[in-house]
């Protein structure tokens, strides 16, 4: 039975035909094609990889071939060649031993002869628990070839896997060389399409270079990198650029022979800078979401702490009831939760508070169970990092637990934390170490059992969130069953499953203005002067102010010196005339309005009823309005 057009059009492409397929047993199915996996005799072993057409996007990323779960990679053993001769010759006589990465690849090379053990993946010949079973059915004192597609050289991710498993040859007593492929018109090149347009003499032709000579220089791609923008050397020991004096130090007097055998040896950091192969990238970013490396940029995120699992999450729902009762708050609470992780990266324009005079109602445990799902992307500060001008803390974070918040009445800090909130780059200030600006995707969540943890001056800051958590604590037999829950390992991938697939937030948008609460709004009042109070009290509720003796004053227009003389009629407040316009202006007090007054003096006046009606009125009415 021939197989469907996108399979055979798939095969095609690596020069194989529907011949090669029954020899290669593929068989379609409603995913792709099956590529089952040969043992050493020619026999169809039990594991197989699924060419999906077309590749699927997952939580993962892209995904192109798919196998049984739970199953560790092998060699793919294209059966053309006798592979038990192959495996067993050893010697300068023996033929040389070829890898690449792709099943397609290797067939289309033993096809044409050349011996070519084929990799699920550059990673795929070992596991966590180590190298895969395949490597003790051959005999390696021979000559090895690696040769992986022509992108090598411009991705390191291939780069160090091709290190690591040239040198794990290495020791095996391989002699191993390595084969770099050019580009084909300008686009990367596998060893089927390098096939496909020359022969095996000119593949040959190209040149292998020997491992061994130039293994110092591979084994600086483990500790160093090239970045393009901004331009530096990239230590991966520190995690930092290093100035480039003081690698040459570090590099100092280490001499390497030529790698290509002749000339004279060289000093290691200069012929590593123009060394082909070396490890570069064109930027350093810190990308939630994306791969290690992604468009030659070296990407600085550390993965999810779990893997989402459908589980269970009651005592979290009974937790979140319990410290936020209203649905509607719980609800933009957890989409706030969900939205970061559904969209990687996602940096949210509102920050969240809880707090409450209880201690251990389980405020901070909400942080800490976020935790769990963020790994390394999260971290806990305190009042002293969150108000310093060092800001490491910061390095490579998505989720802050800010704990034990308490109030600063200083402008300038409260500024400096709106920035944290807001701002899309955070200078990362360390102590004794270059300054350097990263994408800040940090979202933050406070606790705290002050009334006045943080200092917001108005009703329409949009980047703040507050609730206050006012009945005590639960049982302490909840926490105990909540604690043993989260440190079960079950926790963490349960909740993200749920925050992931099972909270909706299409239509939450991350930039607009935190929900508006009570809480919030007694926090303002806490954190506004007397002053303000004041004047606030006098744009919201102007006859409780305007008064003498018990009566409403009805003016409606006042000169700021009047303002003042009612505000502190003894003067013992040591409140200037611009302190009050600053505190009018604040409270929402349009811009004064100048009047010629019965004296002739023109005057800075200003509504404080009837505002709107001012805005278009004339002169006349404006006298009117401060004549009565």
């Amino acid at each position: 039975m021939s197989l469907p057009k996108n399979v055979s059009e798939d095969l095609k492409n690596s020069g194989l035909d529907e011949k090669d397929a029954k020899l290669l047993q593929i068989e379609a199915t409603d995913k792709g094609y099956k590529i089952p996996y040969f043992g050493l005799a020619g026999n169809v072993v039990n594991f197989y990889r699924e060419k999906l057409i077309p590749a699927r996007e997952s939580f993962a990323g892209t995904q192109k071939y798919s196998q049984p779960p739970k199953t560790p990679p092998q060699f793919y053993l294209p059966p053309y060649l006798n592979w038990q001769e192959l495996a067993s010759a050893t010697g300068p006589d023996a033929p040389a031993l070829w890898i690449t990465e792709g099943e397609k690849k290797s067939a289309k090379a033993c096809k044409e002869g050349i011996p070519c053990i084929g990799l699920g993946g550059v990673w795929n010949w070992r596991t966590k628990a180590g190298l895969i079973k395949d490597f003790t059915d051959f005999k390696w004192s021979r000559d090895v070839i690696i040769c992986f597609d022509s992108d090598a050289k411009r991705n390191p991710d291939i780069l160090l896997a091709q290190y690591q498993l040239a040198r794990t040859l290495l020791k095996m007593g391989a002699k191993v060389k390595i084969l770099q492929l050019p580009d084909l018109r300008g686009k990367k090149t596998g060893l089927d399409d390098y096939l496909l347009d020359h022969d095996v003499e000119e593949l040959y032709d190209i040149g292998p270079n020997e491992f061994e000579i130039s293994e110092k220089l591979w084994s600086l791609n483990n500790q160093f990198a090239v970045i393009d923008n901004p331009p530096g050397i990239w230590s991966f020991e520190s995690h930092r650029y290093v100035r480039k004096p003081d690698w040459e130090i570090l590099l100092a007097n280490q001499m390497i022979p030529n790698p290509s055998g002749k000339g004279k040896p060289e000093s290691m950091s200069n012929m590593w800078l123009r060394w082909e192969c070396r490890r570069s990238y064109k930027g350093v970013e810190y990308s939630p979401g994306k791969a290690p490396t992604y468009d030659r940029i070296l990407n600085l995120w550390s993965r999810w702490g779990v893997k989402p699992e459908e589980g269970d999450t009651v005592l979290w729902h009974k937790l979140l009831e319990y410290l936020i009762p209203k649905p509607e708050l719980r609800q933009w609470f957890e989409q706030w939760l969900a939205y970061p992780l559904q969209h990687p990266g996602a940096k949210l324009y509102t920050a969240v508070l809880v707090w409450g005079l209880h201690k251990g109602t389980g405020k901070s445990l909400i942080g800490y169970t976020m935790k769990h799902i963020y790994g390394e992307n999260w971290t806990k500060i305190k009042n002293k990092e969150l108000t310093s001008d060092f800001t490491e803390w910061m390095d490579k974070k998505q989720f802050i637990l800010g704990e034990e918040i308490s109030s600063t009445d200083k402008r300038v800090e409260a500024d400096d934390i709106k920035d944290l909130i807001t701002g899309d780059f955070s200078l990362i200030n360390e102590k004794f170490q270059p300054r350097y600006m990263i994408k800040n995707c940090a979202n933050f969540y406070f606790t705290s059992n002050h009334p006045d943890a943080i200092f917001i001056e108005s009703d329409d800051e949009r980047r703040f969130f507050v609730h206050e958590v006012k009945s005590p604590p639960l049982d302490e037999g909840f926490y105990k069953k909540y604690d043993a829950w989260l440190n079960s390992g079950k926790a963490g991938p349960a909740l993200f499953y749920y925050l992931l697939y099972k909270v909706d937030t299409s239509k939450f948008n991350p930039k607009a203005p935190a929900m508006a609460t009570e809480s919030k709004k007694a926090m303002v009042d806490l954190s506004r002067t007397d002053l303000e109070r004041w004047t606030h009290e006098l744009r919201n509720h102007p006859d409780s102010v305007l008064q003498m003796d018990g009566k409403i004053i009805p003016k409606d227009v006042y000169t700021v010196s009047e303002l003042l003389k009612m505000y502190d009629p003894y003067g013992h407040k040591n409140v200037s005339s611009t302190a009050m316009g600053k505190a009018l202006r604040k409270a929402g007090f349009d811009t004064a309005y100048k009047l010629k007054l019965s004296n002739h003096v023109v005057a800075s006046v200003l509504a404080v009823r009837d505002i709107a009606k001012y805005r278009e009125a004339s002169s006349v009415i404006w006298r009117q309005g401060y004549e009565k």
